[in-house]
C-alpha cells in the first residue's frame, strides 16, 4: 500500500495494519529523494537592467543543477558598448576581487542524503556573495 494522505479517517479506531502501511508508505516516498552528490552550474543568462537577480535549482539524479540570471549593469555611457581597454579590465578585475575579498569559501562536504540545513547554507553563501557583488555597485 502506498501512502494516503486521506487515512486515517477522522474518529477513526487506530487500525495497526492501516498505519503500519501509512508509516511504510512514508517511508518509500522519503526513501525516493535522492542523495545530492554534486553541483552543476547549467548557465549564467544577463537579464535586462534593473530585474532582480535569479536563481533556479534541480535535483537531477544526485545533482543540484543551478541556474542564474544576472542583471546587467546600467550604461555608464563611456565608449562604445563593448570596448574596454586593457586598464579598465584590469582595474575592473582587481575591484571586483577586493570586494568579495571577505566572503570566505563554503567549507562544507555534501551529505550522502538530501539534507536541508546544507542546501540553506548553499543560499545563504550565494546570498552573500551576491551581496558583497551589489555594495559595489
Amino acid at each position: 500500500m502506498s501512502f494516503d494522505p486521506n487515512l486515517p479517517v477522522e474518529n477513526s479506531l487506530i487500525d495497526a495494519v492501516e498505519l503500519r502501511a501509512q508509516f511504510n508508505g512514508l517511508k518509500a516516498l522519503m526513501d525516493a529523494i535522492p542523495a545530492v552528490t554534486g553541483a552543476q552550474i547549467d548557465a549564467v543568462n544577463t537579464l535586462p537592467a534593473g530585474e532582480e537577480a535569479t536563481v533556479t535549482v534541480a535535483v537531477d539524479g544526485g545533482t543540484l543543477r543551478f541556474t542564474f540570471g544576472i542583471p546587467q549593469g546600467e550604461n555608464g555611457g563611456e565608449g562604445a558598448p563593448g570596448e574596454v581597454t586593457a586598464a579598465q579590465l584590469a582595474e575592473a578585475i582587481a575591484t571586483r576581487a577586493s570586494s568579495v575579498a571577505g566572503v570566505s569559501q563554503l567549507e562544507m562536504t555534501p551529505d550522502a542524503e538530501y539534507n536541508p540545513g546544507q542546501i540553506q547554507e548553499l543560499a545563504g553563501k550565494y546570498n552573500e556573495l551576491l551581496q558583497a557583488l551589489q555594495s559595489e555597485a
